[in-house]
């Protein structure tokens, strides 16, 4: 969830093992791991954080994600099913975990 929205949704261990949305990967990528020898490619949301008091009706990461594009900026996008029972709502969503 990020700022009153959900953004992916998906048993734990699916989330764990594949993040679709640039937010959740960031969030898990911030994240230590019991095994230090597990090395995760960071992932670094820079930017300021939009004030959650009147959130817009778009992608509410789009200061902060690597991956905006336009259609970002006019709707915040539906649910897709990437995966049986992971869900993301984040137009660029297979481009991120290809990446």
């Amino acid at each position: 969830m990020y700022l009153g929205k959900i953004v992916e949704l998906a048993p734990s261990a699916k989330i764990f093992a594949r993040q679709y949305h640039p937010y959740t990967r960031g969030l898990l990528s911030s994240v230590l791991y019991p095994d230090p020898s597990e090395k995760l490619k960071p992932f670094i949301l820079k930017g300021e954080i939009p004030t959650a008091i009147n959130p817009p009706d778009r992608c509410p990461l789009i200061g902060r994600c690597p991956y905006v594009k336009e259609k970002c900026f006019l709707t915040f996008p539906n649910f897709e099913e990437i995966e049986e029972d992971h869900f993301v709502a984040c137009y660029r969503s297979r481009e991120l975990y290809n990446d």
